[in-house]
């Protein structure tokens, strides 16, 4: 993960320097508010799930939530199981 982690904080896409992982309440909104407009911004279901930068604190192993695209789902996981990242700059909620 650290090196996904890496990869998002150090990006310049499109000119852009604010990259960042979402935290699972990040994703969930980003989620939320594309299927509301009819995006689909993962593609074929099932085909990824992606990190978040959130810890699972409930957990009493290195677990951290990602979005589990093929069920819908925020899902805690081992920080290393493979996964993959979208990084997203600041947008609002409302």
């Amino acid at each position: 993960t650290s090196d996904v982690i890496c990869d998002c904080y150090e990006s310049s896409h499109e000119g852009y320097t604010d990259w960042f992982l979402p935290s699972k309440n990040e994703m969930d909104t980003l989620r939320i508010k594309l299927i509301q407009q009819g995006i689909d911004p993962w593609g074929d279901p099932g085909s990824f799930d992606y990190w978040t930068s959130s810890y699972n604190f409930e957990s009493t192993n290195d677990h951290v939530w990602k979005y589990d695209h093929g069920q819908d789902r925020m899902e805690s996981v081992y920080s290393t199981t493979s996964n993959k990242a979208i990084c997203i700059r600041y947008f609002s909620d409302e």
